[in-house]
């Protein structure tokens, strides 16, 4: 941090703290960094860097990385520093109603093995006594004790409290009936691990997008919109300098639910009608391409045989053109909820993520188009588009790694 920028009054150990926690996310960030190189990007004082370089390496959480190659002018070899990725370890969970993966990783976040198995037939105690069971097991195989694992962080599909640590609800075929509602996941956790390991439930989509935003944009913005969209509805999250911003009430990334049409009769699974959600389900994407099937003759697509938007995106790449009509509808109105959301929450980019089956040249192409004509309304408002490739899955993993390691960071420099 920029000497400049301190407010007066500020205590020295608060600026300890603070700067201490900017070296670790740097040093994070890369492979290994020099004391010239830290202060010179922090624009901290050579001692300053100095002097917390060596508490972080009395503490283990970082090591001397040898000395730099000599430049061509030769010259003494700096010593750059690393984290250590032995430090400390974390533990993900994927849980959806039928199954559950967990994954080990280190401090620097790479995976080191995993297991899977199938929870569709457990009660909600007979889920935590294998959750027990999976991080036993992958303590044990990998050698390492409890006191190690700094954290656990749980990933679902469905409505959570993170504050709280509670599971409102799970998105799956007879959950309700099975696990119930409004359960005290991370308390329950807590009470049958016996470990002093920070455990924290959220919903998969948050950690996706902080991993996707700090991947994709981190170093141009600071602040975007997370839209992942796949073929059973959306998911959102928004990002504010590195960390999920939920809002008061945990509502901020539920854009999913805006009311798109107030005279549709499809359900959504929040219990309302007209959300824009629904129009994705593979039930409603039938219907409404049906409808547009018996308006356009000929069209080459028969009746029932767009059962969902995956079936409906690979006709458009085919260049059907009743397929074409539907998918360009369907950018417009992503288009109008992507610039309603700007207006809201005003973030710098969004970011839009599909897990669609299928490659989705044409939609993207079309959603842009759509998104430049609705920035051009009385209120200009440029929706700043990027699109994210990466799977899914790869992306809630590491988000989830890179979330408790900033918790970690957080709570370490807070105790200094």
């Amino acid at each position: 941090m920029d000497n400049s920028q301190r407010t007066k009054g500020t205590r020295p150990q608060d600026l300890r703290a603070r700067n201490s926690l900017l070296i670790l996310q740097e040093l994070s960030q890369t492979a290994g960094q020099t004391i010239n190189e830290l202060s010179e990007k922090l624009h901290l004082s050579r001692t300053a860097v100095q002097n917390i370089i060596f508490f972080l390496q009395q503490e283990g959480l970082i090591a001397d990385g040898g000395k730099r190659d000599s430049s061509s002018f030769g010259g003494k070899r700096a010593i750059f520093y690393r984290m250590r990725s032995d430090y400390k370890h974390s533990i993900f969970f994927y849980l959806s109603s039928q199954i559950i993966i967990a994954e080990l990783y280190d401090f620097s976040l790479a995976r080191l093995m995993y297991r899977m198995g199938d929870v569709s037939q457990l009660s909600y105690s007979d889920l935590l006594q294998h959750i027990v069971k999976m991080t036993q097991s992958l303590l044990r195989d990998a050698g390492i004790l409890q006191s190690d694992v700094y954290g656990i962080a749980i990933a679902v599909s469905g409505t959570v409290d993170s504050d709280k640590g509670v599971l409102i609800g799970l998105t799956g075929d007879n959950y309700p009936e099975k696990w119930g509602t409004n359960l005290s996941m991370v308390q329950d956790l807590h009470d049958q691990l016996d470990m002093d390991a920070d455990i924290c439930l959220d919903n998969m989509c948050n950690f996706s997008g902080l991993n996707s935003y700090v991947s994709l944009v981190e170093n141009e913005v600071s602040s975007c919109l997370y839209v992942m969209a796949h073929s059973r509805g959306i998911g959102a999250a928004f990002i504010r300098n590195g960390r999920i911003d939920k809002g008061l009430h945990g509502l901020l990334g539920e854009i999913a639910h805006t009311t798109i049409s107030y005279e549709s009769s499809f359900p959504c699974r929040c219990g309302r009608k007209g959300c824009f959600e629904a129009m994705l389900y593979p039930d409603a994407v039938r219907r409404q391409t049906n409808a547009a099937i018996r308006k356009m003759d000929p069209c080459g697509l028969e009746i029932d045989s767009v059962k969902s938007m995956d079936d409906l995106l690979r006709k458009a790449n085919e260049g059907n053109p009743c397929a074409i009509q539907e998918v360009t509808h369907l950018a417009g109105l992503f288009a109008q909820l992507l610039y309603n959301a700007q207006i809201m929450g005003d973030p710098a980019c969004i970011i839009f993520h599909d897990s669609f089956s299928v490659q989705c040249d044409y939609f993207h192409h079309a959603l842009l188009s759509a998104c430049g004509e609705k920035s051009k309304g009385y209120l200009e408002v440029p929706i700043r588009l990027f699109f994210d490739t990466e799977s899914f899955s790869e992306r809630v993993r590491k988000g989830a790694a890179l979330f408790l390691r900033n918790r970690y960071f957080d709570q370490f420099t807070q105790n200094l």
